[in-house]
């Protein structure tokens, strides 16, 4: 079975799960939630695009048999993984959160796996095309959400506009660059004539990052005032899911919606991770691949290491990636340039 994936279907797919990816961190993560994490959607956003237009020439020029090629491809998919642990961690979790009795973590991931690793199966194409229709209804039900909750929403818990400071918000946008770089990699591994062009690129990510995230972590700040202690993880799940000042009614729409687009970016993360591992092995079975990308990815997700690297690598996972392209970029553009001597 060889896995591949249209790119417009993972330009939908890439779009879906960074958006989910940059809420979920923003919103749940351990970094205290302040007022300024929607700022720091939109400054992560910015060095995202170079970074993004360079993985897009690499590919353009895709040399399969370079070291550093090779380098990227196994970069992206180690983090495609360690991501893709972690969302699984979060579905598990959340999942225990709102069952009412009490149920094993490990019982609530193999399911989840279990889907995750059909859907792979079922090849990329399958994975954003999915995407595809939740960008025409996630637009319907967070209309419903936003309508019911209105009368609930209050600006001035906005206030202070910067949260805890612009070197808080600087570390959130260094963080959501972080958090790009697992969802370009379905972009890596997808099928195309040529590269698209620049602005194709720029306009469709930084509209992830201001359109999409910024906007739903400023609904959610106005929906609940923001503790200035560190709350927990399980305390912000709550705010955003079950806030008692909301109608009981709109929970399920809400969990809906939470629960749709972490399964999304769980697919998209596991393909992309499985469609890179058969490039690096051309001679394993697609299926073979996907089995062994699963499991590693529930395995790390029951240890929870992915969780604590994941949180602290963040920053480090973008300088990386970014400082690797952009080489190869040079590289490629100094080679090019001895060829017309």
């Amino acid at each position: 079975m060889k896995l591949r994936i249209a790119h417009d279907a993972a330009a939908a797919a890439a779009f879906v799960a960074a958006a989910a990816r940059i809420f979920v961190g923003l919103a749940l993560d351990s970094v205290p939630i302040h007022n300024g994490v929607w700022i720091a959607a939109l400054l992560g956003a910015l060095p995202a695009i170079p970074y993004l237009l360079c993985l897009e020439a690499v590919q353009a020029e895709a040399q399969p048999n370079r070291p550093a090629y090779r380098m990227l491809m196994l970069l992206l998919a180690s983090v495609a993984l360690l991501d893709a642990s972690e969302v699984l961690s979060v579905v598990a979790k959340t999942s225990e959160y709102l069952t009412i009795n009490h149920v094993p973590l490990t019982v609530l991931t193999v399911p989840v796996a279990l889907a995750a690793l059909w859907c792979i199966c079922r090849n990329g194409d399958a994975v954003g095309y999915a995407a595809m229709l939740w960008i025409r209804v996630f637009p319907v039900l967070l209309m419903l959400v936003l309508l019911l909750q209105l009368p609930h929403l209050h600006v001035r818990w906005l206030q202070p506009r910067l949260g805890d400071g612009w070197r808080a918000i600087a570390n959130g946008g260094v963080r959501t660059a972080g958090w790009f770089v697992p969802s370009t990699a379905i972009l890596f591994v997808s099928d195309r004539g040529g590269a698209l062009p620049a602005k194709h690129v720029s306009r469709a990510w930084l509209a992830c990052a201001a359109l999409v995230t910024a906007p739903l972590l400023a609904l959610r700040l106005m929906m609940a005032p923001t503790v200035v202690r560190n709350a927990s993880w399980l305390f912000n799940l709550d705010a955003l899911l079950t806030n008692g000042r909301a109608p009981l009614y709109l929970q399920l729409p809400m969990i809906l919606i939470w629960f749709v687009g972490l399964l999304h970016l769980l697919s998209c993360d596991c393909f992309a991770a499985t469609a890179l591992l058969q490039r690096l092995f051309p001679a394993i079975d697609g299926r073979a691949c996907a089995a062994l990308v699963v499991l590693g990815t529930a395995l790390l997700s029951i240890h929870d290491f992915s969780v604590a690297l994941n949180r602290s690598a963040a920053p480090w996972v973008f300088i990386l990636a970014a400082s690797i392209v952009g080489l190869y970029v040079l590289v490629l553009r100094d080679s090019k340039g001895g060829e017309h001597r």
